[in-house]
């Protein structure tokens, strides 16, 4: 098969003199420690891999080999390491001085927003409020600050679950088939909550898609957090912070909340070829890194370029990487 090698951003306060290598039969994984600056809060770590084509090879990488060596890594430092972004992907095309790599970037402009007299008023109203602000205003505040998938929808579910309430719950012993009561979430609440800010939402999905696959599996820890499963949370974000925001309205009688503004930071996923000087090198090291930095750095949110590429190297679509 196809090798592959990818550069990853892991954010740690580790440091050695040396690079560190991790290695197993089906991947070769290197901590670039020597890259590491005076002040930088995260290494590149590099990893090469067999794989079917760059997605299988993504998946991989980000799914079952650099996580678990970073659990590992980070109960035998007693520090904490963070996977980041896969900064750079490059194909073995070892005789071909014509290469193609996936580089993805990050720009996070600083946008002042103003606050309007009535944001001010319907906090002071909150205030103002017997109960006063609420547990579940504390939880999505967080999560509308929090960057990474995995929290974002921890504390957007703790806000929902906590306006949904606990109820009995009863159940039958395995032994002596008496029912057995006790106090948890209340589903069906829950239910209401959700629905009633996402009306297309069958109630199914909601059980077994929502409730079962993605709050159980994350609050009871029995799914590790690969790409897929992130995926699958960061697309219920939104409508649980919509659902939170509607009945804390209802609470506090207001007529309307904007809804939460996203971060401003973003990536950008760029595909290339350039015309290297290496070609009789697996992965080369002349990759157009000073064209693709300026090219992030000029991105916007409006999804247009400020400057253009330059002539060493070509800006593809994601289309022309089918099968690579």
């Amino acid at each position: 098969m196809p090798r592959y090698q990818l550069y990853y951003r892991v954010t740690t306060a580790l440091s050695s003199a040396n690079d560190v290598s991790l290695k197993s039969s089906e991947y070769d994984l290197s901590f670039l420690f020597s890259t590491k600056k005076d002040g930088d809060s995260s290494i590149l770590t590099r990893v090469t891999v067999e794989a079917s084509d760059h997605e299988a090879a993504f998946s991989l990488c980000s799914g079952s080999v650099i996580p678990p060596c970073l659990d590992a890594l980070a109960l035998t430092s007693g520090r904490a390491l963070l996977l980041r972004e896969c900064e750079l992907l490059l194909k073995d095309e070892t005789g071909s001085s014509k290469r193609k790599g996936r580089y993805v970037g990050q720009n996070a402009p600083q946008e002042g927003v103003k606050l309007e007299e009535t944001a001010i008023k319907a906090a002071q109203s909150i205030c103002d409020c017997d109960r006063g602000p609420i547990l579940p205003l504390c939880w999505l505040r967080y999560s509308n600050q929090r960057q990474l998938t995995l929290e974002k929808f921890l504390f957007a579910w703790l806000a929902f679950e906590e306006l949904a309430g606990d109820t009995d719950i009863v159940s039958k012993c395995p032994h002596c088939t008496k029912g057995v009561s006790h106090r948890g979430a209340d589903r069906n609440r829950a239910w209401e909550l959700f629905s009633a800010a996402n009306p297309t939402c069958e109630r199914k999905i909601f059980d077994n898609e929502i409730w079962g696959r993605a709050r159980n599996a994350l609050f009871h820890g029995g799914k590790y957090p690969d790409p897929q499963f992130l995926l699958q949370l960061a697309k219920l974000v939104e409508p649980l912070q919509k659902a939170v925001c509607l009945e804390i309205q209802k609470i506090y009688k207001l007529s309307e909340t904007p809804q939460p503004t996203p971060s401003s930071f973003f990536r950008v996923f760029l595909y290339f070829d350039w015309d290297t000087k290496q070609p009789n090198e697996p992965f080369p090291t002349d990759w157009p890194q000073t064209e693709l930095s300026k090219l992030t750095e000029s991105a916007a949110l409006d999804g247009k370029w400020r400057i253009r590429s330059s002539d060493t190297m070509r800006l593809l679509e994601s289309k022309d990487f089918a099968g690579w």
